[in-house]
């Protein structure tokens, strides 16, 4: 059903952001690319892994690894080293 409807988003040119949250292992990843691959094709499959690094007023260092295809991108708050 939600596939349905994010379809029609999608095809309606009105597709939202989409954060997605909950314990390890519940499925969220598997879902999501489901959901992606039915949308998008195989396409989806083609991942890039980039880094990002950023500097905070406080002169913090960040890095950022993020998981990305030309249809989303994976930021996971456990991969953002100090």
């Amino acid at each position: 059903m939600y596939v349905n409807i994010i379809s029609y988003q999608v095809q309606s040119g009105d597709f939202p952001h989409l954060l997605v949250y909950g314990p390890s292992g519940a499925g969220k990843k598997t879902r999501i690319m489901c959901m992606l691959r039915e949308l998008y094709g195989a396409g989806v499959e083609k991942l890039r892994i980039e880094h990002h690094s950023f500097t905070t007023p406080s002169k913090k260092k960040l890095d950022i690894s993020t998981v990305a295809s030309n249809y989303h991108i994976e930021l996971n708050p456990r991969l953002v080293f100090l």
